[in-house]
């Protein structure tokens, strides 16, 4: 499953390190199917809204358009 993860360079709770452990974990068993972001700043809505763009992009890669039903008709 592609797992897309981000964290604050400032955070308090150390997010970076535990991100990175994540990341190296999970990339074990599914190489190139995890990325990982570092944005300036801390556990904000600042660092939190920094890596949206960068989390929709990551997912959109792997959602399908919608097919169109023709049964409703």
């Amino acid at each position: 499953m592609p797992l897309y993860i981000s964290a604050g360079r400032r955070d308090v709770f150390d997010v970076e390190f535990h991100a990175r452990q994540l990341r190296q974990a999970m990339e074990k068993p599914q190489p190139n199917a995890v990325n990982f972001d570092l944005y300036p700043g801390g556990h904000t809505w600042k660092v939190w809204r920094a890596s949206l763009p960068a989390a929709l992009t990551f997912m959109f890669q792997y959602v399908e358009a919608p097919t169109q039903n023709n049964s409703h008709k």
